[in-house]
């Protein structure tokens, strides 16, 4: 398996939903509650810049390279990302996972989180807001489903459904 840096933008879409599900998802809201105060100006940024951490920490992990190099030369910057919907937040968060996925990054209880109960709270709205459940093999929806993200990331390609 190999690993790279993701952007901004990638971790910036995970990070907006998270920001609008904590209002409506009281256990999302208790599970950030260790590290974060949520309701706090900062909250955005500070957990984008632990997610760019966990990154550069799998990055470290992987190929030996110095975190502290890492994480100094690819300093993270929240912006609300243009037109995001929750498939985009969704893909963005499998990626941010897939270059975690190394060393004991996975095994970190904050990881835990962003993976199990943000990528849940993702995948319960997508089935919401579209009618769809996912299946052992992707999602089980219509093409026009997945036209209609709005948010183009480096994963648009890979086929979800």
């Amino acid at each position: 398996m190999s690993s790279f840096l993701v952007e901004d933008a990638t971790i910036s879409r995970v990070v907006e939903y998270c920001t609008r599900a904590i209002n409506n998802r009281p256990a999302l809201r208790q599970a950030f509650a260790p590290w974060f105060d949520v309701d706090s100006e900062e909250f955005a940024q500070e957990l984008g810049g632990l997610m760019r951490l966990l990154n550069c920490q799998a990055l470290h992990q992987r190929y030996g390279d110095n975190f502290t190099r890492l994480v100094r030369s690819n300093p993270y910057a929240y912006a609300t990302p243009d037109g995001c919907n929750d498939i985009g937040a969704y893909k963005s968060l499998h990626c941010w996972d897939y270059q975690c996925s190394e060393g004991n990054v996975p095994d970190l209880p904050i990881f835990r989180v962003l993976r199990d109960q943000v990528g849940a709270a993702i995948e319960a709205d997508i089935c919401t807001r579209y009618g769809t459940e996912p299946t052992r093999d992707g999602w089980n929806t219509e093409p026009s489903i997945w036209d209609q993200v709005s948010c183009r990331s480096e994963w648009n390609e890979v086929p979800w459904n």
